[in-house]
């Protein structure tokens, strides 16, 4: 038996994949998968912050962000 292990310090948002452990001989092969997630805090990256309109016009407000699981 053969052991191995993956270490990821100060994990980042980049980090965050599907990574795989693999073993194989001659008799054949088997794996099994991992799914790493990163929670990150979130921050708003598209706003708007002013807009004017007349009454009763309709209004798009977009608002987009970074960090939501």
């Amino acid at each position: 038996q053969r052991n191995a292990t993956l270490y990821i310090q100060s994990t980042r948002s980049y980090d965050e994949a599907v990574y795989v452990c693999e073993a194989s001989n001659i008799l054949g092969k088997s794996q099994s998968t991992a799914l790493l997630r990163v929670a990150v805090s979130p921050i708003i990256v598209t706003y708007v912050s002013q807009v004017s309109c007349r009454t009763g016009a309709s209004v798009v407000l977009p608002c987009g962000a970074v960090g939501i699981l």
